[in-house]
This record gives C-alpha cells, sequence and structure tokens, in this order.
C-alpha cells in the first residue's frame, strides 16, 4: 500500500484522505487460509460492515521442484545448465532459483547465482569458473519469499580436461 502505517492499521497522523487505509498481517501460518472481513466506525462509534468477507491463501513454498535438467553447452571451464521450471501455481509460485556447485572431491555447496523466472516452461544459466578436469555436482532449488523447496534437483558432470 502507499501509504504503509507502521505498526499496523489504522491512519497515519495528519491524514484526512480516509479512502485507503492499510493494514499489515504478521504471524499468518503458511498454507493456511484465512477469511477477512473489514469494518469501521463513525465518530459516535455506531460499526458497520464496509466488505463482505474476503478469504485470502497466504503464500505457500513452491508446489514442486525443477525436473529434466540438462546439460545445453559446455567447455573446459563452464556449463551451461536448462531445466524445467515447475507447474504454476498462484498461491505457491516459483518466483526465483538458487543454484549450487560443488566438486565432488569437496564436501562444500557454493552459491552459484539466484536466477529470476522469466519464463514459465523453461530456465537456464551458465556456470563459469569450474576447474578443469573435475567432477562436479549441481543443484538447484525453486524458491519464493515463503523459503525453499526441498529436495532440491541435481545433475553431476565432469569438466573437459
Amino acid at each position: 500500500c502507499a501509504r504503509d502505517v507502521p505498526g499496523g492499521g489504522g491512519t497515519p497522523p495528519g491524514v484526512r484522505d480516509y479512502g485507503l487505509m492499510c493494514y499489515e498481517m504478521t504471524g499468518l501460518r503458511l498454507g493456511e487460509d484465512l477469511e477477512l472481513a473489514v469494518a469501521a466506525g463513525d465518530a459516535n462509534m455506531d460499526w458497520g460492515l464496509l466488505s463482505p468477507a474476503l478469504r485470502v491463501s497466504p503464500l505457500t513454498l513452491p508446489g514442486e521442484v525443477p525436473s529434466q535438467a540438462e546439460v545445453v553447452a559446455q567447455s573446459v571451464t563452464s556449463v551451461t545448465l536448462t531445466w524445467s521450471a515447475p507447474k504454476f501455481s498462484p498461491t505457491a509460485p516459483t518466483t526465483f532459483y538458487r543454484v549450487f556447485s560443488r566438486r565432488v572431491d569437496t564436501s562444500a555447496w557454493v552459491e552459484r547465482v539466484s536466477v529470476m523466472v522469466y519464463t514459465s516452461t523453461s530456465v537456464g544459466y551458465l556456470i563459469d569458473g569450474l576447474d578443469r578436469g573435475y567432477a562436479y555436482d549441481f543443484r538447484a532449488l525453486a524458491a519464493n519469499p515463503a523459503g525453499e523447496r526441498h529436495p532440491p534437483m541435481q545433475l553431476r558432470l565432469i569438466t573437459q580436461a
């Protein structure tokens, strides 16, 4: 809302335009539907219902993981991966991906990039800076502001020597 009210609810001090009010609800549980209604009172504290009840569903984790990973290009120090995006859901959309890699001879996963979703069907990313002749594991996690969907999509390959 254009005029966020600190602490939620009400009209900011000095504002006389009562046409737009904001209220932020916190502490909601993922996947739990809510029913909201808006009521207002006048100076005599006469209350009336302003709107019919509204059902809302808070954002939930993406419903599925990325799938069908494949290598579409490879050099001695880079690889281009693509994968199919999860099915779209209005209450559980995938809004970005977190991509990780690790050399198989190590245990440390390195985050490579957060890839923004530009199409609803296919996503890809060029990962460079790899060491020649080593095996690598790659992971991609579907994510949105509610969190990440596990398990991640995984793929293993060996860079060219």
